[in-house]
């Protein structure tokens, strides 16, 4: 098993989870919560969300299992798997947060989610979501039935 995966202990792996309001500042830095921290120095993979208003961001391997998982999935060509790949590793970029816990956002991303000023940062177990607050509100909303399904359906 070179090949695998590193292993994470629960202790190094934070769970994402919560929602926190925090400033977004004139250089598109937000600040980590603490709680979902590794190091001082973590690298993040961000990306824009395909299918929501949202930056998406996880851990390098979370980002790379990802890639892997599409590379396996049943009903994919190899020809669409080329197209999938050139299009989520491109669309994609890595940061580092500082010593603060921040990451730098890149412009591009802040101006086509419409992040500015305050921002909600969404926990998502693997990663975290970065949303414009209006539209964090207006998504939260559409999915309540759907929460209140799944969760009545697994009994929680």
């Amino acid at each position: 098993m070179a090949d695998s995966l590193p292993l994470f202990t629960p202790a190094s792996k934070p769970v994402f989870s919560g929602e926190v309001r925090h400033g977004l500042d004139s250089k598109n830095r937000v600040t980590i919560p603490f709680r979902w921290r590794r190091s001082e120095a973590d690298e993040f993979i961000v990306a824009p969300d395909g299918g929501q208003a949202c930056l998406r961001v996880m851990w390098p391997e979370v980002f790379r299992e990802a890639g892997e998982k599409a590379a396996a999935a049943a009903g994919i060509s190899q020809a669409e798997y080329k197209v999938f790949e050139r299009s989520f590793f491109s669309r994609s970029e890595n940061v580092t947060a500082d010593k603060q816990g921040r990451l730098v956002l890149p412009e591009r991303y802040c101006r086509q989610l419409n992040l500015a000023g305050e921002v909600m940062l969404i926990g998502t177990n693997q990663g975290f979501q970065i949303w414009n607050p209006d539209a964090w509100q207006a998504t939260k909303e559409a999915d309540e039935a759907t929460f209140a399904r799944v969760a009545a359906l697994i009994g929680w």
